[in-house]
Formats: C-alpha cells, sequence, structure tokens
C-alpha cells in the first residue's frame, strides 16, 4: 500500500491501552462493536519512498535543471532502495538525448532514465561553439525511517494492505522475529497464503526486574472471536508484544507507539457515550511521565487532542481536525 494512504477502515479491535507509562500492568479488554460513527478517512502519513541530491559526472557541463525521478508502485510495492547509475548524452542545446541506466535496482531503471531526459544543462564550448558531451547522473533511491506512531497504523490489524518494507524501517537490524513476522503479515494482507502457527507471547518474559516494574508492555493481547483475517489478526498481535518489549529502553519511542495504540482504543470505545469521560482520561494519561525531548508543539498537540475529545460532537470540525492532529503525530519528529 502507498504510504499515503494507510485507510483507517476499524472492522475489530484488538488492544485496550490503559495508560502508556503506568507503573501497574496494562489492562487488556475486547470490545465488541467497531466505530461507525466517527467519519474517520485517513490520516495524511509523510511520503517515505525518497530520492537523495541528484549528483555525478557531467563531462564538464553546468546543470540547469535536474529532476528527481519519481518512485515507481512496483519500487514501492518491492521495497526497492540504492543507487542508480545513468549513463548520458547531452547535446549542444543542453538537452538529454540518450539516458541507460547501467547499475542499480531494475525496479528503478525506467524512473531514473526518465529523470535523466527531462534534465538540462549547459555545455561547454570549444572554438566558441557549444559541444556535445556524454556524462553519468546518480540517483539514491531511499526508505525513510517512520517515527513510532506512525509505524504503528501498519501493524495494527487494520482490512488493509501494508508496506512492510516501510515498517520495518522502524526496526533494528536484528530484530530477526519482528522482521519475519512483518514480511508475513505483509503477504496475508496482499492475499498470499501464508501457514502461521499460533504464538502466545508472555510480553515481560526476559525482561529485568527493573524493567518490568517501569515498563508499560502488555500481558496479555486478546483477539476477537472471528476476524475478517485470523491470521493476520495474530501475527499484529505478537508484533506489537514484541516491539513494546523492544522499545523498553526507548522512552521516545515508547511514548510515540502508547500514544497511537492508546489513540485507538479510545477512538473505539469514543462511540459509546456512557465511556467517553474515560476516554479522555486514556488520552490524559499519555501526558504523564513524558520523556525528555518531547517538544512544545508536540504538547500543545496532544492538549489540543484531548479537547477535542472532551467537546466531542459539541464541535463541529471534529474530523476534520482529528485527522489533522492525527496527521502531525505521525509526521513528528518528538
Amino acid at each position: 500500500m502507498n504510504s499515503k494512504n494507510f485507510i483507517l477502515s476499524f472492522s475489530f479491535v484488538v488492544i485496550l491501552i490503559v495508560s502508556a507509562f503506568g507503573q501497574t500492568e496494562t489492562t487488556v479488554s475486547k470490545l465488541p462493536k467497531p466505530i461507525l460513527n466517527l467519519g474517520l478517512t485517513k490520516v495524511d502519513l509523510p511520503e517515505y519512498f525518497k530520492v537523495g541530491e541528484v549528483k555525478g559526472n557531467i563531462g564538464g557541463a553546468k546543470a540547469v535543471e535536474l529532476y528527481k525521478p519519481a518512485y515507481s508502485e512496483e519500487a514501492k510495492s518491492k521495497g526497492s532502495e540504492g543507487q542508480v547509475k545513468v549513463e548520458i548524452e547531452i547535446d549542444e542545446n543542453g538537452s538529454v538525448t540518450a539516458a541507460k541506466a547501467v547499475s542499480g535496482d531494475r525496479t528503478l531503471y525506467e524512473s531514473a532514465e526518465n529523470a535523466a531526459l527531462r534534465s538540462k544543462f549547459l555545455t561547454p564550448k570549444i572554438d566558441g561553439q557549444r559541444t556535445r558531451v556524454k556524462g553519468v547522473l546518480n540517483y539514491d533511491f531511499y526508505i525513510e525511517k517512520p517515527n513510532w506512531f506512525a509505524a504503528v497504523f501498519g501493524l495494527v490489524p487494520l482490512d488493509s494492505n501494508i508496506n512492510a518494507f516501510v515498517t520495518k524501517k522502524a526496526f533494528a537490524a536484528d530484530w530477526k522475529e519482528e522482521i519475519e513476522l512483518i514480511d508475513k503479515l505483509a503477504l496475508i494482507r496482499s492475499g498470499e497464503p501464508v501457514n502461521l502457527k499460533p504464538t502466545i507471547i508472555n510480553a515481560k518474559t526476559g525482561l529485568s526486574p527493573k524493567q518490568k516494574a517501569n515498563s508499560s508492555t502488555l500481558t496479555a493481547l486478546i483477539l476477537p472471536p472471528a476476524p475478517p483475517n485470523p491470521e493476520a489478526a495474530q501475527i499484529s498481535q505478537t508484533l506489537l508484544t514484541l516491539l513494546q518489549n523492544r522499545l523498553v529502553k526507548d522512552q521516545m519511542g515508547l511514548w510515540q507507539f502508547n500514544l497511537n495504540l492508546s489513540l485507538f482504543n479510545v477512538l473505539n470505545i469514543y462511540r459509546d457515550p456512557a465511556k467517553r469521560r474515560l476516554a479522555v482520561v486514556m488520552l490524559e494519561n499519555n501526558t504523564q511521565n513524558m520523556p525528555d525531548g518531547i517538544s512544545d508543539e508536540t504538547k500543545a498537540e496532544l492538549q489540543n487532542l484531548i479537547r477535542l475529545f472532551e467537546k466531542g460532537e459539541k464541535n463541529t470540525d471534529f474530523h476534520k481536525e482529528l485527522m489533522r492532529i492525527m496527521t502531525y503525530f505521525a509526521r513528528a519528529e518528538n
């Protein structure tokens, strides 16, 4: 799925997070009904597929316009990255008349060649006349790391595809189990059959006594009785638990991660008028024990979110403001 289009089509709920940094164990509960009345559309996540500064050797010519290539959908779906080298020929007018990619990931060749052909140059003169030259342009394609608030969008068992390559950018390279699970989840979401035995995870296994006392990691997760895709739900459950354990020592990442999980749950219980005060309290819990480094802007947006849920439907721009704030958290560096 394109990283800008993580659709919040909630069909069931897996997690209940009562506090982001509580000293007691987290309570987990299954809720019987999905969100039907919040009018959620999508959060405008950043574009994670990017191209760096264009560099190269162009035979003494001066670059007038250097176009950056676009990531193709095929390249996104395959997680293609790396440098693509394109050999070019430039005529006397500075136009690129030929462009041929000669190294790099082949799924990136076409977009790199197209960008090269659109570029313009000022070629050197010989005896007062502009000359034809040959050169090389290098295009660096890369996938940007999402923050942990945004990474959760690919892990909560939504009824949609995910781009595992974006999600994995938030993982450390040695998180072998998590990487294997996110790959399996992506295959399931894309419609491919995957055989996965149920896994029961004790969230605090392997933690030191001090980590256990200060961790908000889950001790249990409850799946709905008949989700649309039970394999995806099982993998998501396991991933969320494993990742909370991984983030125990990364207080900023854990705060972002738990804020999103808390918000997902808030959105699901808010539909019940009798539980709306609880929803507000759950959001307020995220203001407790904030890690160092949280910006004043992020603190202010969290307060805006709390006030939004306090007002509820009294705010005629409820849905628009909710999407704006969630988009902010997805893009924020802290």
